[in-house]
C-alpha cells in the first residue's frame, strides 16, 4: 500500500507564532531585531530609522506590530491638528489603528499598531506575508504622517521583504 498523501514541509505547516519566528522573517529581510530584559515574547527594532515592536504575548489569539514616532514630535498645542489627521488616517483603512498622545516631555507622538490574528498559528509563509504587510501599513502611515506635519523628511525607502 503506498502513501499518496502530499508531505508537508516546515513552510506550509501551521505553527504557533513565537518572537523566534518574527525573528527569523525579519532576519531573512537584513532586519536585526532583539528582545529586552527577561521579555522574550517581544522583539525590538529599528526599520528605517523608526522604532518597531513585535509583541507574541498574546500569539494564541494575535500577535501585534506597533511603532511611535517620537523623533516627529509636534507641540501640545497641535494636537487637535494631529487627532483631526488621526481620524482620517483611521476611516481610511481597517488594518492599521493610529493614535496621538501628549507626553509632557515630548508633545504630541503618533502611535501605529496592527493586530495581526493568527489564532491556531500560521504557516511560514502567512507569516513572512503578514509581517511585510504590518511593516508596510506602518510605514505608510508614517509617511503620510511626515508628509503632512514634516513636509519633505518623508521617507521613501524600500520595506524588508520588497526586493531592495
Amino acid at each position: 500500500m503506498s502513501d499518496n498523501s502530499e508531505k508537508t514541509t516546515p513552510t506550509d505547516t501551521i505553527r504557533p507564532v513565537t518572537a523566534t519566528r518574527i525573528k527569523a522573517v525579519l532576519a531573512a529581510a537584513g532586519v536585526d531585531a532583539r528582545t529586552q530584559g527577561d521579555d522574550t515574547a517581544t522583539l525590538y527594532t529599528l526599520i528605517e530609522g523608526h522604532p518597531y515592536r513585535f509583541d507574541t504575548t498574546q500569539a494564541h489569539v494575535l500577535y501585534t506590530v506597533s511603532s511611535q514616532l517620537p523623533d516627529h514630535a509636534l507641540a501640545a498645542d497641535r494636537f487637535d491638528d494631529v487627532l483631526a489627521w488621526v481620524t482620517f488616517a483611521n476611516e481610511a483603512t481597517e488594518l492599521v489603528q493610529v493614535s496621538a498622545t501628549v507626553f509632557p516631555e515630548h508633545g504630541v507622538v503618533l502611535s501605529i499598531d496592527v493586530p495581526v490574528f493568527v489564532p491556531g498559528g500560521v504557516t511560514d509563509e502567512q507569516l513572512t506575508d503578514s509581517c511585510y504587510m504590518a511593516i508596510a501599513g506602518i510605514r505608510a502611515v508614517i509617511n503620510s504622517f511626515i508628509e503632512v506635519f514634516f513636509p519633505g523628511q518623508a521617507d521613501k525607502g524600500q520595506q524588508p521583504g520588497s526586493g531592495s
